[in-house]
């Protein structure tokens, strides 16, 4: 066998002189797995091969670390090791110490993921919980202060965003507003159902550039302020460059092409205008 493997690791790529050699020699001899004699292996170990569990828990040894099947905790500890400094209470000058040292810093996502895992199942004595309560008389409760309330609505209002938009992509429609796809779509005008606009209003159908469909149920539109409230969002539209189609649910369950013959008639009228028009400032210049 290559004298190499009797060398420990941390010989590897070291030369011994010819002195150290001869000293090596001398000790070796009589012993059973000497230099100068034969090194005997059975055939059952030569014939026998190294599952990969077996390499890698050697791969492990030699690194000189723990394997994962052996961490016990998120803190990195080896099953049946406990931590060097439990028991151990830090000094006011150790601690002082480990506040500065935390100051300005922000824990990553995955450290604070880490932290809220380790706390899950954790239940505090009724001494620790006594303890909390002490330290915490006579400090100011931080949801109180102004920065968190801002801070805490800001975040909530971002959530309702989210969670409208959420609530009109699940939206399928009222009836009459699906009898009124349904005849676009058979008469092929491209058209979005429940479109934002101006970041506040919802409308039920929007045809590109600017044209907005409301189908209003016979109902809910005719209860006391819901005609005022309709009114003003109109105004708004409009003061916007939007064109606004209001259908009452009657108009629509009883003849749905007038309706939608009504906003092509306006649709086409729009546009040879504009075209009329373009082609006046084209004759002046």
């Amino acid at each position: 066998m290559n004298n190499k493997n009797n060398v420990s690791y941390g010989m590897l790529g070291k030369k011994h002189s010819q002195k150290t050699k001869e000293k090596i020699s001398k000790v070796m001899i009589g012993n059973k797995y000497a230099l100068g004699k034969h090194w005997k292996w059975s055939k059952s170990k030569q014939d026998r091969k190294q599952t990969p569990e077996h390499i890698e828990k050697c791969r492990y040894a030699k690194i000189g670390i723990a394997r994962p099947d052996m961490i016990d905790n998120i803190y990195g500890f080896v099953k049946g090791q406990t931590s060097p400094n439990k028991g151990k209470k830090a000094s006011k000058e150790t601690k002082e110490k480990m506040r500065l040292a935390k100051l300005g810093k922000k824990l990553s996502k995955e450290h604070r993921k880490k932290i809220s895992i380790g706390g899950k199942g954790l239940k505090r004595s009724e001494e620790t919980k006594r303890k909390i309560s002490e330290s915490k008389k006579g400090k100011k409760n931080p949801s109180k202060q102004k920065w968190v309330r801002e801070k805490m609505s800001e975040i909530a209002s971002r959530q309702n965003v989210i969670d409208k938009k959420e609530r009109i992509k699940k939206y399928s429609g009222t009836s009459i507003e699906l009898i009124m796809r349904k005849e676009l779509k058979r008469r092929k005008i491209k058209f979005e159902p429940n479109h934002q606009l101006m970041n506040k209003y919802n409308v039920d159908m929007y045809i590109k550039p600017n044209i907005v469909i409301e189908c209003d149920g016979d109902y809910w539109h005719n209860r006391p302020g819901c005609q005022e409230k309709d009114k003003r969002r109109d105004i708004d539209l409009k003061n916007n460059g939007y064109k606004v189609f209001r259908f009452w649910e009657q108009e629509i369950n009883t003849d749905i092409k007038k309706c939608v013959d009504k906003l092509l008639k306006s649709i086409i009228s729009g546009n040879s205008k504009k075209l009329y028009e373009e082609k006046s400032d084209k004759k002046d210049n």
